[in-house]
């Protein structure tokens, strides 16, 4: 082999070798973002920001033995939140202030909810709404309500890095 076509090769490895690592590096910034994700079921966009979920639209919030997952997320203004009850007695979320739910008092669907229900409320004023269970206060969350317009938008999608499929020695012939 000349040295010519040495450093071709060597060229070529090393953008290889580039473009391998900027694409794990990518990949690896996925998968950190899906782990930050809410898990609960939303027809809207979804977006992970570490410490709160972000939804649009319509989401859930399960109720279960432990509390409510997610504990704390933000939602665009007008989107619908169901409770569903998943643990074994009855819930009750409502706003806070326990037990008289006045910061927020439409959001209280004034009885319980039994295990398997249901109950969905939309949020039409902005802010953070602070909410517990009224037959257990000591199980709290937080919804922030938001404009929509100031939501991350979704990340377009991009181009894969395209590695060479043909043999290393086939390039520059």
């Amino acid at each position: 082999m000349n040295e010519k076509n040495i450093k071709i090769v060597a060229v070529v490895v090393a953008l290889v070798l580039i473009a391998v690592v900027v694409t794990v590096l990518m990949n690896s910034g996925d998968s950190d973002d899906a782990e930050n994700t809410n898990n609960n079921t939303s027809t809207g966009e979804t977006t992970g920001n570490g410490d709160a979920d972000v939804a649009q639209q319509e989401t859930t919030i399960t109720i279960t033995e432990d509390g409510y997952s997610p504990l704390n997320i933000v939602v665009a203004e007008g989107t619908t939140v169901t409770f569903m009850n998943e643990s074994g007695p009855a819930r009750w979320p409502a706003s806070d202030i326990h037990p008289t739910h006045e910061i927020y008092p439409e959001f209280d669907p004034k009885e319980e909810i039994p295990a398997g229900g249901s109950w969905s409320f939309t949020f039409d004023k902005m802010g953070e709404w602070g909410y517990h269970d009224h037959l257990t206060p000591s199980i709290t969350g937080t919804i922030t309500v938001v404009d929509p317009s100031t939501l991350p938008q979704p990340e377009p999608p991009t181009n894969e890095t395209q590695i060479p499929t043909e043999p290393y020695s086939e390039i520059g012939k």
